[in-house]
Protein backbone atom coordinates (compact mmCIF):
# COMPACT_ATOMS: atom_id res chain seq x y z
CA UNK A 1 0.00 0.00 0.00
CA UNK A 2 1.08 3.50 -0.78
CA UNK A 3 1.11 5.63 2.15
CA UNK A 4 -0.74 9.06 1.77
CA UNK A 5 0.81 11.32 -1.16
CA UNK A 6 2.83 14.42 0.27
CA UNK A 7 1.99 17.82 -0.92
CA UNK A 8 4.89 20.13 -1.64
CA UNK A 9 4.22 23.62 -2.03
CA UNK A 10 5.26 24.98 -5.32
CA UNK A 11 7.07 27.66 -3.98
CA UNK A 12 11.04 27.40 -4.39
CA UNK A 13 11.56 24.48 -1.84
CA UNK A 14 14.80 24.58 0.50
CA UNK A 15 17.53 22.00 -0.13
CA UNK A 16 17.33 19.68 3.31
CA UNK A 17 19.57 17.64 4.54
CA UNK A 18 20.49 16.05 7.91
CA UNK A 19 23.95 16.79 9.52
CA UNK A 20 24.35 13.02 9.87
CA UNK A 21 24.14 12.64 5.90
CA UNK A 22 26.33 15.59 5.69
CA UNK A 23 29.36 14.78 7.71
CA UNK A 24 28.62 10.59 6.67
CA UNK A 25 29.54 11.99 2.94
CA UNK A 26 32.63 14.07 3.77
CA UNK A 27 34.18 10.97 5.90
CA UNK A 28 33.84 8.59 2.57
CA UNK A 29 34.90 11.56 0.48
CA UNK A 30 32.20 11.08 -2.26
CA UNK A 31 32.09 14.47 -2.90
CA UNK A 32 33.39 15.00 -6.61
CA UNK A 33 32.75 17.34 -9.58
CA UNK A 34 29.56 18.08 -10.85
CA UNK A 35 28.37 16.53 -14.20
CA UNK A 36 28.75 19.40 -16.50
CA UNK A 37 28.00 19.86 -20.71
CA UNK A 38 30.49 20.06 -22.46
CA UNK A 39 29.88 22.88 -24.49
CA UNK A 40 32.57 26.16 -25.09
CA UNK A 41 30.57 28.10 -22.37
CA UNK A 42 29.23 26.02 -20.03
CA UNK A 43 25.60 26.44 -18.15
CA UNK A 44 25.65 27.88 -14.81
CA UNK A 45 24.89 24.95 -12.31
CA UNK A 46 22.57 25.18 -9.38
CA UNK A 47 24.58 25.30 -6.48
CA UNK A 48 23.88 25.27 -2.77
CA UNK A 49 25.88 26.61 0.60
CA UNK A 50 26.69 23.74 2.65
CA UNK A 51 27.19 24.27 6.17
CA UNK A 52 27.43 21.62 9.27
CA UNK A 53 24.24 22.29 10.52
CA UNK A 54 22.22 21.57 7.29
CA UNK A 55 22.09 23.30 3.58
CA UNK A 56 20.80 26.55 2.48
CA UNK A 57 17.99 27.31 0.63
CA UNK A 58 19.12 26.83 -3.73
CA UNK A 59 17.86 28.04 -7.09
CA UNK A 60 16.44 24.54 -9.33
CA UNK A 61 16.83 26.21 -12.05
CA UNK A 62 19.41 28.26 -13.42
CA UNK A 63 18.11 30.19 -16.41
CA UNK A 64 14.91 29.96 -18.17
CA UNK A 65 14.05 26.25 -19.06
CA UNK A 66 12.39 25.46 -22.08
CA UNK A 67 8.48 24.15 -21.69
CA UNK A 68 8.31 20.29 -23.01
CA UNK A 69 6.31 19.61 -25.72
CA UNK A 70 4.38 16.86 -24.55
CA UNK A 71 4.69 13.34 -25.34
CA UNK A 72 5.12 12.19 -29.22
CA UNK A 73 1.99 11.18 -30.56
CA UNK A 74 3.18 10.82 -33.91
CA UNK A 75 3.45 7.39 -36.10
CA UNK A 76 7.33 7.50 -35.08
CA UNK A 77 9.22 5.36 -32.65
CA UNK A 78 11.38 8.34 -31.67
CA UNK A 79 12.29 6.76 -27.82
CA UNK A 80 13.75 3.60 -25.99
CA UNK A 81 9.99 3.23 -25.12
CA UNK A 82 8.15 4.64 -28.51
CA UNK A 83 7.98 8.00 -26.59
CA UNK A 84 8.62 10.77 -23.41
CA UNK A 85 6.15 8.92 -21.28
CA UNK A 86 7.96 5.25 -22.06
CA UNK A 87 3.83 3.88 -23.12
CA UNK A 88 5.97 1.11 -25.43
CA UNK A 89 2.87 1.51 -27.56
CA UNK A 90 2.41 2.70 -31.35
CA UNK A 91 -0.80 3.85 -32.89
CA UNK A 92 -1.10 1.16 -35.58
CA UNK A 93 0.21 -2.40 -36.54
CA UNK A 94 1.30 -4.29 -39.13
CA UNK A 95 -1.50 -6.19 -41.29
CA UNK A 96 0.71 -9.11 -41.46
CA UNK A 97 4.29 -10.04 -40.32
CA UNK A 98 6.06 -11.07 -43.49
CA UNK A 99 9.27 -10.23 -43.42
CA UNK A 100 9.87 -7.46 -46.49
CA UNK A 101 13.65 -7.01 -45.89
CA UNK A 102 16.90 -7.40 -43.56
CA UNK A 103 19.75 -6.18 -43.24
CA UNK A 104 22.58 -7.83 -41.27
CA UNK A 105 26.43 -6.25 -40.21
CA UNK A 106 29.17 -7.35 -38.03
CA UNK A 107 28.54 -5.70 -34.94
CA UNK A 108 26.33 -5.26 -32.01
CA UNK A 109 23.68 -3.04 -32.76
CA UNK A 110 21.80 -0.88 -30.20
CA UNK A 111 17.67 -1.49 -30.26
CA UNK A 112 16.62 0.57 -33.09
CA UNK A 113 14.43 3.59 -33.46
CA UNK A 114 12.24 5.23 -36.16
CA UNK A 115 11.84 8.53 -37.12
CA UNK A 116 10.19 10.35 -40.35
CA UNK A 117 10.60 6.83 -42.56
CA UNK A 118 14.28 6.35 -41.56
CA UNK A 119 15.74 3.53 -39.48
CA UNK A 120 18.05 4.61 -36.64
CA UNK A 121 20.41 2.51 -35.03
CA UNK A 122 24.17 2.22 -33.82
CA UNK A 123 27.51 -0.34 -33.28
CA UNK A 124 28.37 -0.98 -29.80
CA UNK A 125 30.77 -3.00 -28.10
CA UNK A 126 31.92 -3.62 -24.44
CA UNK A 127 35.67 -4.50 -25.17
CA UNK A 128 37.94 -3.38 -26.78
CA UNK A 129 37.03 0.17 -27.47
CA UNK A 130 35.70 0.28 -31.69
CA UNK A 131 34.20 3.19 -33.52
CA UNK A 132 30.61 4.27 -32.66
CA UNK A 133 28.64 4.15 -35.81
CA UNK A 134 25.41 5.86 -36.34
CA UNK A 135 23.69 3.51 -39.42
CA UNK A 136 20.23 5.26 -41.24
CA UNK A 137 18.37 2.96 -42.83
CA UNK A 138 15.06 3.44 -45.27
CA UNK A 139 12.81 2.10 -43.35
CA UNK A 140 10.25 0.98 -46.89
CA UNK A 141 13.19 -0.83 -48.45
CA UNK A 142 15.95 -1.48 -46.02
CA UNK A 143 18.67 0.70 -48.36
CA UNK A 144 21.21 2.26 -46.04
CA UNK A 145 21.05 5.79 -45.94
CA UNK A 146 24.12 6.70 -44.02
CA UNK A 147 26.85 5.44 -42.07
CA UNK A 148 28.83 7.56 -39.89
CA UNK A 149 31.26 7.94 -37.59
CA UNK A 150 30.38 9.56 -34.20
CA UNK A 151 33.54 8.62 -32.02
CA UNK A 152 35.49 6.17 -29.81
CA UNK A 153 34.18 4.02 -27.26
CA UNK A 154 32.59 1.37 -25.49
CA UNK A 155 28.80 0.32 -24.46
CA UNK A 156 26.74 2.92 -27.19
CA UNK A 157 22.92 3.45 -27.34
CA UNK A 158 20.47 5.71 -29.14
CA UNK A 159 18.44 7.64 -26.92
CA UNK A 160 16.27 9.07 -29.28
CA UNK A 161 15.98 10.34 -32.58
CA UNK A 162 13.19 13.45 -32.77
CA UNK A 163 12.81 16.62 -35.07
CA UNK A 164 16.03 15.85 -37.04
CA UNK A 165 18.27 14.82 -34.31
CA UNK A 166 19.33 11.79 -32.79
CA UNK A 167 20.41 11.82 -29.24
CA UNK A 168 23.11 8.82 -28.48
CA UNK A 169 24.71 7.44 -25.10
CA UNK A 170 28.21 5.67 -24.69
CA UNK A 171 31.37 5.93 -22.85
CA UNK A 172 34.05 7.62 -24.63
CA UNK A 173 37.67 5.63 -25.05
CA UNK A 174 39.64 6.91 -22.34
CA UNK A 175 37.11 8.73 -20.16
CA UNK A 176 37.80 6.47 -17.22
CA UNK A 177 33.95 5.07 -17.15
CA UNK A 178 32.27 8.42 -17.79
CA UNK A 179 30.01 8.68 -19.79
CA UNK A 180 28.83 11.31 -22.88
CA UNK A 181 25.47 11.93 -24.61
CA UNK A 182 25.85 13.22 -28.00
CA UNK A 183 23.74 15.69 -30.19
CA UNK A 184 23.78 14.51 -33.78
CA UNK A 185 22.69 16.76 -36.71
CA UNK A 186 23.24 15.22 -40.20
CA UNK A 187 27.41 14.17 -40.30
CA UNK A 188 27.85 16.70 -37.02
CA UNK A 189 27.61 16.56 -33.27
CA UNK A 190 25.56 19.52 -32.02
CA UNK A 191 27.30 19.40 -28.70
CA UNK A 192 27.81 16.78 -25.95
CA UNK A 193 26.46 16.43 -22.43
CA UNK A 194 29.39 14.15 -19.72
CA UNK A 195 28.44 12.52 -16.44
CA UNK A 196 29.58 9.58 -14.57
CA UNK A 197 26.21 7.33 -15.32
CA UNK A 198 23.41 8.34 -18.04
CA UNK A 199 20.29 6.02 -17.45
CA UNK A 200 17.98 7.94 -19.39
CA UNK A 201 17.29 10.77 -21.69
CA UNK A 202 14.42 12.22 -23.01
CA UNK A 203 13.38 14.62 -25.82
CA UNK A 204 10.65 17.10 -25.80
CA UNK A 205 10.86 19.92 -27.83
CA UNK A 206 13.26 22.46 -26.84
CA UNK A 207 14.13 20.64 -23.74
CA UNK A 208 16.32 17.19 -22.91
CA UNK A 209 16.24 15.76 -19.68
CA UNK A 210 19.13 13.10 -18.83
CA UNK A 211 18.61 10.96 -15.21
CA UNK A 212 22.23 10.66 -14.33
CA UNK A 213 22.60 8.35 -11.18
CA UNK A 214 23.87 9.89 -8.10
CA UNK A 215 22.89 13.39 -9.19
CA UNK A 216 19.61 14.58 -10.58
CA UNK A 217 17.44 14.69 -13.80
CA UNK A 218 19.12 16.98 -15.95
CA UNK A 219 17.34 19.57 -17.72
CA UNK A 220 19.37 20.47 -21.11
CA UNK A 221 18.49 23.50 -23.44
CA UNK A 222 18.11 21.78 -26.88
CA UNK A 223 19.76 24.17 -28.95
CA UNK A 224 22.90 24.47 -26.82
CA UNK A 225 22.81 21.31 -24.42
CA UNK A 226 23.25 24.14 -21.09
CA UNK A 227 22.13 23.02 -18.01
CA UNK A 228 18.76 25.16 -17.30
CA UNK A 229 17.31 23.13 -14.40
CA UNK A 230 18.09 19.86 -12.10
CA UNK A 231 15.07 18.18 -10.86
CA UNK A 232 15.80 16.76 -7.32
CA UNK A 233 14.20 15.94 -4.06
CA UNK A 234 16.34 18.52 -2.57
CA UNK A 235 16.61 20.81 -5.29
CA UNK A 236 19.73 19.52 -5.89
CA UNK A 237 22.20 20.85 -3.14
CA UNK A 238 25.32 22.15 -4.62
CA UNK A 239 26.60 18.60 -5.89
CA UNK A 240 27.06 14.99 -6.53
CA UNK A 241 26.63 12.68 -2.96
CA UNK A 242 25.87 16.22 -0.73
CA UNK A 243 22.38 14.20 -0.81
CA UNK A 244 22.32 10.39 -0.51
CA UNK A 245 18.65 10.84 -2.74
CA UNK A 246 19.41 9.87 -6.65
CA UNK A 247 16.63 9.38 -9.41
CA UNK A 248 16.43 5.59 -10.36
CA UNK A 249 14.87 3.68 -13.40
CA UNK A 250 13.66 6.13 -15.98
CA UNK A 251 11.47 9.41 -15.91
CA UNK A 252 8.42 9.75 -17.92
CA UNK A 253 7.94 12.94 -19.04
CA UNK A 254 4.49 14.78 -19.79
CA UNK A 255 3.68 18.03 -20.84
CA UNK A 256 3.90 20.45 -17.59
CA UNK A 257 5.21 17.42 -15.29
CA UNK A 258 8.57 14.87 -15.32
CA UNK A 259 7.67 12.08 -12.83
CA UNK A 260 10.64 10.68 -11.52
CA UNK A 261 11.58 7.46 -9.69
CA UNK A 262 14.38 8.63 -7.08
CA UNK A 263 15.54 6.24 -4.25
CA UNK A 264 17.94 6.70 -0.99
CA UNK A 265 21.65 5.36 -1.40
CA UNK A 266 23.64 3.91 1.56
CA UNK A 267 26.68 1.67 0.88
CA UNK A 268 25.92 0.75 4.21
CA UNK A 269 23.03 -1.34 3.45
CA UNK A 270 22.69 -4.82 1.97
CA UNK A 271 19.72 -2.98 0.03
CA UNK A 272 21.80 0.17 -0.99
CA UNK A 273 19.11 1.89 -2.67
CA UNK A 274 16.09 1.85 -0.34
CA UNK A 275 12.74 4.18 0.29
CA UNK A 276 12.00 4.49 -3.19
CA UNK A 277 8.86 7.42 -3.99
CA UNK A 278 7.66 8.55 -7.10
CA UNK A 279 8.60 12.40 -7.31
CA UNK A 280 6.49 14.55 -9.82
CA UNK A 281 8.50 18.00 -10.62
CA UNK A 282 7.14 21.07 -12.94
CA UNK A 283 9.85 21.74 -15.74
CA UNK A 284 11.91 24.15 -13.91
CA UNK A 285 12.63 21.30 -10.52
CA UNK A 286 9.56 22.14 -8.16
CA UNK A 287 8.02 19.61 -6.57
CA UNK A 288 4.28 18.69 -7.48
CA UNK A 289 3.91 15.64 -5.13
CA UNK A 290 5.52 12.60 -3.77
CA UNK A 291 4.04 9.19 -3.79
CA UNK A 292 6.57 6.78 -1.39
CA UNK A 293 6.51 3.36 -1.84
CA UNK A 294 7.09 0.91 0.74
CA UNK A 295 9.23 -2.58 1.22
CA UNK A 296 10.41 -2.31 -2.27
CA UNK A 297 13.62 -3.74 -3.06
CA UNK A 298 13.55 -1.19 -6.51
CA UNK A 299 11.50 0.37 -8.87
CA UNK A 300 11.29 -0.25 -12.39
CA UNK A 301 11.05 2.01 -15.10
CA UNK A 302 7.47 4.14 -14.80
CA UNK A 303 5.28 5.31 -17.46
CA UNK A 304 2.94 8.28 -17.56
CA UNK A 305 0.24 7.66 -19.71
CA UNK A 306 -2.72 10.35 -20.27
CA UNK A 307 -3.74 10.85 -16.75
CA UNK A 308 -2.41 7.47 -15.41
CA UNK A 309 1.02 6.68 -13.95
CA UNK A 310 2.28 2.96 -13.98
CA UNK A 311 4.94 2.31 -11.09
CA UNK A 312 6.07 -1.37 -11.71
CA UNK A 313 8.09 -2.37 -8.63
CA UNK A 314 9.69 -5.61 -7.03
CA UNK A 315 9.18 -6.05 -3.23
CA UNK A 316 11.75 -6.57 -0.51
CA UNK A 317 12.23 -9.93 0.67
CA UNK A 318 12.74 -10.46 4.77
CA UNK A 319 15.25 -13.54 3.89
CA UNK A 320 16.82 -14.37 0.19
CA UNK A 321 15.28 -17.90 0.43
CA UNK A 322 11.87 -15.93 -0.10
CA UNK A 323 10.19 -15.86 -2.96
CA UNK A 324 10.15 -12.89 -5.28
CA UNK A 325 6.99 -10.80 -5.55
CA UNK A 326 6.06 -7.80 -8.04
CA UNK A 327 3.28 -5.27 -8.17
CA UNK A 328 2.16 -2.50 -10.48
CA UNK A 329 0.40 0.60 -8.98
CA UNK A 330 -1.60 2.70 -10.79
CA UNK A 331 -1.25 6.65 -9.83
CA UNK A 332 -3.51 9.67 -10.48
CA UNK A 333 -1.45 11.67 -12.55
CA UNK A 334 -2.13 15.05 -11.31
CA UNK A 335 -2.20 14.22 -7.65
CA UNK A 336 -0.02 11.08 -6.69
CA UNK A 337 -3.07 9.40 -5.06
CA UNK A 338 -3.02 5.49 -5.68
CA UNK A 339 -5.75 4.42 -8.12
CA UNK A 340 -5.41 0.54 -7.61
CA UNK A 341 -2.33 -2.09 -7.31
CA UNK A 342 -2.06 -5.73 -8.35
CA UNK A 343 0.44 -8.18 -7.02
CA UNK A 344 2.16 -11.34 -8.76
CA UNK A 345 4.06 -14.22 -7.36
CA UNK A 346 7.76 -13.55 -9.65
CA UNK A 347 10.98 -12.49 -8.93
CA UNK A 348 10.38 -9.23 -11.85
CA UNK A 349 8.60 -7.18 -14.07
CA UNK A 350 10.33 -7.43 -17.20
CA UNK A 351 7.96 -4.28 -18.76
CA UNK A 352 5.27 -2.77 -19.38
CA UNK A 353 2.68 -1.22 -21.93
CA UNK A 354 -0.25 1.32 -21.60
CA UNK A 355 -2.80 3.23 -23.71
CA UNK A 356 -5.36 5.24 -22.55
CA UNK A 357 -7.77 2.84 -21.75
CA UNK A 358 -5.49 -0.64 -20.48
CA UNK A 359 -2.15 -1.48 -19.34
CA UNK A 360 -0.51 -4.84 -20.54
CA UNK A 361 2.29 -6.05 -18.19
CA UNK A 362 4.89 -9.07 -18.05
CA UNK A 363 5.38 -10.29 -15.02
CA UNK A 364 6.35 -14.17 -16.37
CA UNK A 365 3.22 -14.53 -17.76
CA UNK A 366 1.65 -11.12 -19.70
CA UNK A 367 -1.46 -9.80 -18.18
CA UNK A 368 -3.86 -6.78 -19.38
CA UNK A 369 -5.10 -4.68 -17.00
CA UNK A 370 -8.28 -1.59 -17.27
CA UNK A 371 -6.76 1.40 -16.52
CA UNK A 372 -9.61 2.41 -14.34
CA UNK A 373 -10.14 -0.38 -12.18
CA UNK A 374 -7.59 -2.51 -12.65
CA UNK A 375 -9.69 -5.17 -13.24
CA UNK A 376 -7.88 -7.69 -15.49
CA UNK A 377 -8.76 -8.00 -19.44
CA UNK A 378 -7.00 -11.42 -19.97
CA UNK A 379 -3.67 -13.44 -18.93
CA UNK A 380 -1.63 -15.27 -21.40
CA UNK A 381 1.63 -17.37 -21.09
CA UNK A 382 2.43 -17.52 -25.06
CA UNK A 383 5.32 -14.89 -25.10
CA UNK A 384 7.68 -13.36 -22.68
CA UNK A 385 7.90 -9.74 -22.16
CA UNK A 386 8.84 -6.62 -22.40
CA UNK A 387 5.72 -6.64 -24.33
CA UNK A 388 4.61 -3.46 -27.07
CA UNK A 389 1.38 -2.34 -28.00
CA UNK A 390 0.79 -1.52 -31.63
CA UNK A 391 -2.58 -0.52 -32.95
CA UNK A 392 -5.09 -3.57 -31.52
CA UNK A 393 -2.47 -5.97 -30.79
CA UNK A 394 0.56 -6.78 -28.08
CA UNK A 395 3.78 -8.17 -29.12
CA UNK A 396 6.23 -10.01 -27.57
CA UNK A 397 8.85 -13.09 -28.03
CA UNK A 398 8.74 -16.49 -27.42
CA UNK A 399 11.74 -18.95 -27.71
CA UNK A 400 11.62 -22.22 -29.98
CA UNK A 401 15.30 -23.30 -29.87
CA UNK A 402 18.72 -22.22 -28.61
CA UNK A 403 19.16 -19.68 -31.04
CA UNK A 404 15.08 -19.54 -32.62
CA UNK A 405 13.06 -16.95 -31.62
CA UNK A 406 9.21 -16.06 -32.72
CA UNK A 407 7.84 -12.69 -32.26
CA UNK A 408 3.90 -13.22 -31.46
CA UNK A 409 0.88 -10.99 -31.91
CA UNK A 410 -1.93 -11.31 -29.68
CA UNK A 411 -5.33 -9.49 -29.65
CA UNK A 412 -5.34 -6.44 -27.05
CA UNK A 413 -9.18 -7.17 -26.38
CA UNK A 414 -8.94 -11.01 -25.76
CA UNK A 415 -5.23 -11.88 -25.39
CA UNK A 416 -5.66 -14.53 -27.98
CA UNK A 417 -2.91 -15.43 -30.61
CA UNK A 418 -3.42 -13.64 -34.12
CA UNK A 419 -0.07 -13.96 -35.63
CA UNK A 420 3.64 -15.29 -35.36
CA UNK A 421 7.25 -14.94 -37.16
CA UNK A 422 10.06 -17.19 -36.62
CA UNK A 423 13.65 -16.01 -36.79
CA UNK A 424 16.44 -18.33 -36.83
CA UNK A 425 18.32 -15.86 -34.38
CA UNK A 426 17.63 -14.79 -31.05
CA UNK A 427 15.02 -11.78 -30.98
CA UNK A 428 16.15 -10.13 -26.71
CA UNK A 429 13.61 -7.89 -27.30
CA UNK A 430 9.76 -6.97 -29.05
CA UNK A 431 9.97 -5.17 -32.32
CA UNK A 432 9.51 -1.23 -32.23
CA UNK A 433 6.70 -0.39 -34.61
CA UNK A 434 5.87 2.83 -36.95
CA UNK A 435 4.34 3.74 -40.66
CA UNK A 436 2.71 0.63 -39.57
CA UNK A 437 5.88 -1.62 -39.76
CA UNK A 438 7.51 -3.67 -37.33
CA UNK A 439 11.12 -3.39 -36.73
CA UNK A 440 13.47 -6.23 -35.07
CA UNK A 441 16.70 -6.52 -34.22
CA UNK A 442 18.19 -10.09 -34.21
CA UNK A 443 21.29 -11.33 -32.47
CA UNK A 444 23.08 -14.27 -34.69
CA UNK A 445 25.56 -16.77 -32.49
CA UNK A 446 27.64 -19.81 -33.52
CA UNK A 447 28.58 -23.00 -31.47
CA UNK A 448 32.85 -23.03 -31.18
CA UNK A 449 34.86 -24.92 -29.13
CA UNK A 450 35.31 -22.43 -27.01
CA UNK A 451 31.56 -21.33 -26.39
CA UNK A 452 29.05 -19.78 -28.04
CA UNK A 453 30.33 -16.21 -29.81
CA UNK A 454 28.21 -13.50 -31.34
CA UNK A 455 28.46 -13.54 -34.97
CA UNK A 456 26.22 -10.36 -36.06
CA UNK A 457 23.49 -8.54 -35.49
CA UNK A 458 20.34 -8.27 -38.04
CA UNK A 459 17.67 -5.64 -38.86
CA UNK A 460 14.25 -6.91 -40.31
CA UNK A 461 11.30 -5.04 -41.32
CA UNK A 462 7.72 -6.89 -41.43
CA UNK A 463 4.37 -5.90 -42.48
Amino acid sequence: MFDACRWISNSQPTCVASKEVFQRQLVRGRMSPESRPSTTTRGFLGRCAATIGGLAGCSAASRDCPRPAGVDDSADWSHRHHDQGNSNAAPAAPNSLTERWTFRVDARLSRPLVANGTVYTVTTSSDPPSDIRLLGFDAETGERQFEWTVAEGYDARISAAIDGRVYLVGEPAGASGRQRLYAVEGESVTWTYEAERVTAVAASGDVVYVSVLHDSVVALDAADGRVCARLHPTTWPGGRWLSDWTPVGRPAVGEETVFTPVARFDTDREDAYFADRVVAFTPDGERRWEATVPDVLFVNDIAAVSETVYVPMTASRARATDPGTTALHALTASSGTRRWTRRFESGSISGIAAREDVVVVDSGDTHAFERDSGDRRWLTGDFLGPPVVAGDRVFGRRTEGEFVDTVVAVDLATGETVASHTFDYQVNRAPVFAGGRAIVRTLEYRDTDSGTEHVADRLHALW
